[in-house]
């Protein structure tokens, strides 16, 4: 039996928050080499996704009026205040672009070996016995030194409010123009 979405809920937009959710499982698990990549890629393209999504669904045929005439009027917010949402155009949207266009990591792996000063490359081995502990960081942008797995945990979060905004406005839009005595749309 197929679950039918709320009127105001972008039902696909929100699956794809969903397996961001997974992407960052598997990151958190600390993967090393081809298997973070594939995590890594995975979590970005995700991330930015959800918007290609999103659009798609409010640009369809069957959208709910009142959901994508609020989709258009966060996107232009969002879009008018670039620096109100550095999580998005800093991160999700610019290290997403490098990654897919350039194959530009903006984020690495290393370790960390106790007693040393800085992080180290992955495939270094600790000398004298000291212990290894692996390190997920941004290494370029306006992020750089930020753990990249708190840093996709900050976008999922950023998204999740986003679509929960958009559908209240949606809600709410729909509850104004369905009042007695409202003009007709």
């Amino acid at each position: 039996m197929a679950i039918e979405p709320k009127p105001f809920d972008a039902a696909l937009a929100r699956a794809v928050l969903a397996d961001c959710e997974a992407a960052l499982h598997v990151l958190k698990g600390n993967p090393r080499g081809v298997y973070w990549r594939l995590a890594w890629c995975s979590a970005l393209t995700l991330l930015r996704a959800v918007g290609h999504v999103l659009e798609y669904e409010m640009r369809s045929p069957d959208a709910v009026p009142e959901m994508r005439e609020a989709w258009r009027a966060w996107w232009k917010r969002v879009g008018d205040a670039k620096a109100d949402h550095p999580i998005f155009w800093d991160f999700i949207r610019n290290d997403r672009n490098a990654l897919l266009k350039e194959y530009r990591f903006t984020a690495e792996q290393g370790i960390i070996i106790q007693g040393a000063l800085n992080t180290v490359p992955l495939g270094s081995v600790p000398l004298n016995g000291n212990v290894a502990e692996p390190t997920y960081l941004m290494k370029d942008g306006p992020f750089a030194g930020c753990d990249q797995r708190d840093l996709v945990q900050k976008a999922i979060a950023w998204w999740d409010r986003q679509l929960e905004e958009i559908a209240l406005r949606a809600a709410a839009e729909c509850m104004i123009e369905k009042r007695p005595g409202a003009a007709p749309a």
